[in-house]
């Protein structure tokens, strides 16, 4: 029988360790809300899918798309891009996809939460 502070207890918490060192641990990352719509405008003769992601943090991502052909995508685009300016918006502006930036977002948590632990 071992106890807490024999050297037998000290080598099996060494061996615990070392293998906690070796394990890959996963961590599952998502928003904290995800809302979808499929938009119909009578100014525009498109279907609009929109999404919505909200992060922990507070932010909305949100991301607006057209589907079409690939004959007719230059066109579109083009109406797509007048419709936003429109609706006040600039099609120039902030080109992120909501995944790349909800993936920074989590990156950045867990690397603060990782060094937050290491510290203590």
């Amino acid at each position: 029988m071992s106890t807490a502070g024999s050297p037998e207890t000290s080598n099996q918490r060494t061996r615990a360790m070392a293998a906690m060192d070796a394990v890959e641990i996963k961590v599952t990352v998502r928003p904290d809300r995800v809302l979808r719509w499929k938009l119909n405008h009578n100014d525009f003769p498109h279907d609009l899918p929109l999404e919505e992601w909200r992060l922990p943090d507070g932010d909305d991502l949100v991301e607006v798309s057209i589907k079409t052909s690939p004959e007719d995508a230059r066109q579109v685009q083009k109406e797509f891009d007048a419709y936003l300016r429109e609706l006040g918006l600039d099609p120039e502006g902030a080109q992120e996809t909501k995944t790349r930036t909800a993936l920074e977002y989590f990156a950045k948590t867990h690397r603060e939460t990782t060094s937050q632990r290491a510290s203590h």
